[in-house]
């Protein structure tokens, strides 16, 4: 995996057309001025491999100018909101800054920063980022907060909508059959004898024989299982399926799995939590506000600001 991430690096390096001196020393270089922010050479090199590392996405031909785009049109807002902040006498608390740390790393702040170190990423100039996102977020608050206000009825109908999706949920009763594949398994032999089985001996007995699954014993039953419990791959198989239709092969890594749906049933769900249901609709709706107006605010800022490239 290191050594994946590594070869990413050496990748960028070449990309983004680095001077060296005659020792191999990287030149740090101003690309981009906006009144007294600059973007650096090492800056947007940084924040290209943090965009990598962190959505752990492999890196090809295609995606490269794209992701140099999302950097510096990232680098460009955060300088321009730093120069927005100056006006304002606004701090963040430590405290916050590791609480949305905590968020993203699933609350295990000392990986992140492992992660960082052996990516020989700048964890300072992310956390800088972090706190000019943090204080920005209080800035728009401050400005807009008396203009942030929803509307009683589209509360309402937006409860009355989340009622009706949530009111009841689809449950599938399911068997499975999983099969190991080795190197040397050929898959059309391994399909055809898997059929063959099926046809003459039934799913459930074939499940027991061949199936590698702890569900096996029992003939690949799965049981009854909620719709929300599935994954998404799972789930848009099982939809496409009739009753007592098995699928087509699903292939995984080393291993060959069949589904058949033996029933379908809806639920009612009782004791839905109204107000929880409220307070998040409110919650979504003045964050899709405060949005509207993060981002007209820096479009005005964008007006007045004079972006350099070197």
């Amino acid at each position: 995996m290191i050594d994946k991430i590594l070869k990413k690096f050496v990748i960028f390096f070449f990309l983004l057309n680095f001077e060296t001196s005659a020792f191999g020393a990287i030149q740090n270089k101003i690309l981009i001025k906006i009144e007294n922010e600059i973007i650096s050479s090492y800056e947007l090199k940084n924040k290209i491999n943090t965009l990598i590392v962190l959505s752990n996405k492999e890196v090809n031909q295609s995606n490269i100018d794209k992701l140099k785009k999302i950097a510096v049109n990232q680098l460009i807002n955060l300088k321009m909101k730093k120069i927005e902040l100056a006006k304002y006498n606004l701090e963040i608390d430590r405290n916050n800054i590791n609480s949305y740390l905590k968020k993203i790393s699933s609350g295990n702040i000392q990986e992140l920063k492992n992660k960082f170190k052996i990516n020989n990423l700048d964890y300072n100039i992310y956390l800088d980022e972090i706190k000019t996102q943090l204080t920005w977020q209080k800035l728009i608050f401050s400005l807009y907060k008396d203009k942030v206000i929803i509307e009683e009825k589209v509360i309402n109908d937006d409860l009355e909508k989340s009622l009706k999706l949530n009111s009841t949920i689809k449950e599938y009763n399911l068997s499975e059959m999983d099969i190991l594949l080795d190197d040397n398994t050929e898959l059309s032999k391994k399909l055809s004898e898997l059929n063959f089985q099926i046809q003459n001996y039934g799913f459930e007995e074939t499940a027991k024989q061949f199936s590698g699954s702890y569900s096996a014993s029992d003939g690949g039953r799965l049981g009854w299982l909620s719709e929300k419990s599935l994954s998404n791959k799972i789930l848009n198989t099982v939809n496409k399926l009739k009753i007592n239709e098995i699928s087509d092969p699903i292939i995984s890594g080393n291993s060959l799995m069949l589904i058949k749906l033996n029933n379908v049933r809806v639920k009612q769900v009782k004791n839905i939590n109204t107000e929880k249901l409220r307070e998040n609709i409110i919650k979504r709706r003045k964050n899709e506000l405060f949005s509207l107006y993060s981002n007209s605010h820096l479009s005005k800022i964008k007006n007045n600001l004079l972006v350099e490239y070197k």
